[in-house]
């Protein structure tokens, strides 16, 4: 996880424009910057396409969209040691397949357990699998 001038040095070298590449499609893949809020396709945009500095717009937008929903979990549901800790009401439920839907519709992706009975019932065999 380098500085800003290691990244550059690095970009500077053609031998690994490719990498450089492979991994600008993973930031654009999972919407999820290289360093946190840094993304490794703003060190050397000249060095892709259009389609791909196409795809890390499109990501940065999905990034934007993920992060607003998922800022709607209540804390006591958000991933810690020993998730889930607890199991979300009814109407936490609903919160949570509004996030998913929203979340996988910014990446794409199909959207599974967005219904409250399915995650009630998807958190209860969690809760009965830690503690067997």
């Amino acid at each position: 996880m380098g500085s800003i001038g290691d990244l550059n040095a690095s970009v500077s070298c053609p031998d690994n424009h490719g990498t450089y590449r492979r991994m600008v499609a993973l930031e654009a893949q999972s919407s999820f910057g290289f360093q946190g809020g840094r993304w490794l396709g703003d060190v050397a945009p000249h060095l892709l396409d259009d389609e791909e500095r196409a795809a890390l717009d499109l990501a940065k937008q999905a990034h934007k969209i993920r992060e607003a929903a998922e800022a709607r979990i209540p804390k006591h549901l958000l991933f810690t040691k020993g998730w889930p800790t607890v199991l979300p009401t009814p109407d936490e439920a609903v919160l949570l397949g509004e996030v998913r839907q929203a979340v996988c519709d910014a990446l794409g992706i199909p959207a599974t357990y967005t219904r409250s009975d399915e995650i009630i019932e998807h958190y209860a065999q969690l809760l009965r699998g830690f503690r067997t």
